[in-house]
């Protein structure tokens, strides 16, 4: 025979019920809010790194903007890209004149380069031959008007370089075997006659060099670019192998 539970016993037993369920409802909800507010401080911790990246990217490319203004109204740049001009049009790359201006100016050029961190700098004379280069690439000697470069993120440079200072987002460029951005301003002489158009190559290195920064991100963190056409502009910091701009372009 089923011993019977006494009154004492339920009642008990409902008191412990009765204590237990809103301690496990109150659990449950502050585990529920701990949550909540963990995720709410996540995705404030990623829009803030998301604003300081942009900022830097914008005033990274702002500086490269003006940079390019200032340089292409320097009368020694004027000069320089005059003569590399001339000298083209008289004997070409190979001809004694262009030699001559190449080891006058070419050193402080291809420094200018280097202590600011671009890619490659270009005189192109209002025909569109590519009359300088400090990297000495296939593209030197070359038109950009009419050649097979026409097209090219540096032609585009150039065309819109010849009304105002331009920037050229990331594009598959052949010369460098790799994408390339570009910014471009027309240089004028005194009169003010366009004498041709100075062109910058971006780096990549300075771009990767920003987004690569994960100060409070952890192990796993990182933080990269990606364009409107769903293509990478700045290399993966965990994978830059797979994940590249090139990896990218190249429909790796």
């Amino acid at each position: 025979m089923k011993k019977e539970i006494t009154i004492k016993t339920k009642l008990l037993i409902a008191f412990i019920i009765l204590g237990i369920v809103p301690v496990l409802i109150m659990s449950f909800l502050s585990i529920r809010r701990s949550s909540s507010e963990l995720m709410d401080k996540s995705f404030a911790q990623l829009e803030s790194i998301r604003q300081i990246k942009q900022n830097q990217i914008e005033g990274f490319f702002e500086e490269r903007m003006a940079d390019v203004e200032v340089y292409a109204f320097n009368t020694a740049v004027q000069t320089a890209a005059q003569r590399f001009s001339n000298a083209y049009e008289q004997g070409g790359l190979n001809g004694d004149q262009w030699q001559k201006w190449n080891n006058a100016h070419g050193p402080k050029l291809e420094l200018y380069v280097e202590k600011y961190g671009y890619y490659d700098l270009f005189f192109i004379n209002p025909e569109g031959d590519v009359v300088y280069t400090a990297a000495k690439e296939n593209d030197l000697g070359k038109n950009v008007k009419t050649g097979r470069l026409a097209s090219s993120p540096l032609g585009k440079a150039f065309q819109q370089g010849l009304e105002e200072t331009s920037f050229i987002d990331f594009a598959w460029y052949e010369v460098s075997n790799e994408p390339a951005s570009f910014v471009s301003t027309p240089m004028e002489d005194m009169e003010g006659n366009t004498i041709g158009v100075l062109v910058y190559q971006i780096s990549l290195t300075a771009i990767n060099d920003i987004m690569q920064e994960r100060s409070g991100m952890g192990e796993t963190g990182e933080t990269y670019l990606v364009g409107s056409d769903k293509k990478m502009r700045s290399n993966s910091y965990i994978d830059p192998e797979s994940h590249s701009v090139k990896a990218s372009f190249e429909g790796n």
